[in-house]
């Protein structure tokens, strides 16, 4: 009997064989690997990616140039200097992926959620904004990029009003975290400058904990995103 792990190893080798031979051009890292002799041909490898939807779970990029004073839009050209951008997703044939519009209160979550939502209307040959699963399917087909918007640590912004959260499901958010990162004592924080300390994102809003208790929260992931 087939393993979950056995199962889920396979699937990843296949993806990754995939990638690397995939109609596109592969980047420069994904040039010098070659899949296991003997487990896969080339083109079973590339028959599975083309099959498959393949997906990215997680994009920063858009809150990391909001944070740093620079447009969103800016992801529709090649940056190395950020970890995703739109000419990277086409290279390897990503179909779509979850954008990260909000995570917690350095990037403001309703100019990084405009500014995203702006791109994908000026860019309708390659952009679509995924509202379902058929969405992604859509992208695929028309050769676009889907992009669903997602929001770590949503509590900073919705002030415990359930309709802000059914405001932000209009608009194309339907990927949310509460809480993003648990809270420090100012005094626990090599950053002077800081109120609180916490992991990432927006601090917790339920209490302090001592860094024993974060590592703890660290390992269980109990009260993280």
């Amino acid at each position: 009997m087939t393993t979950r792990r056995k199962f889920l190893g396979s699937i990843i080798a296949g993806g990754l064989g995939g990638i690397v031979t995939s109609g596109h051009s592969a980047p420069p890292l994904s040039r010098n690997l070659n899949p296991p002799k003997g487990k896969f041909s080339m083109q079973e490898a590339l028959d599975l990616h083309s099959e498959c939807l393949i997906f990215d779970g997680h994009t920063d990029t858009p809150v990391e140039r909001v944070a740093r004073k620079e447009n969103v839009d800016g992801m529709m050209s090649l940056n190395r200097k950020y970890h995703m951008d739109l000419p990277r997703m086409k290279e390897v044939g990503y179909d779509a992926g979850a954008f990260i519009v909000g995570n917690g209160v350095v990037a403001n979550v309703w100019t990084t959620m405009e500014q995203t939502l702006h791109m994908i209307e000026a860019n309708p040959d390659d952009l679509l904004l995924v509202r379902s699963s058929k969405d992604v399917l859509r992208a695929r087909d028309t050769g676009k990029v889907g992009i669903l918007l997602a929001i770590e640590g949503i509590a900073k912004w919705i002030h415990g009003e359930p309709d802000i959260l059914r405001m932000l499901y209009r608009n194309g958010v339907k990927w949310i975290g509460l809480t993003h990162g648990e809270g420090g004592l100012p005094s626990e924080s090599k950053n002077k400058n800081e109120d609180i300390l916490y992991l990432q994102g927006s601090p917790s809003p339920r209490k302090y904990c001592t860094p024993e208790e974060r590592k703890i929260e660290g390992q269980t992931a109990k009260g993280l995103t």
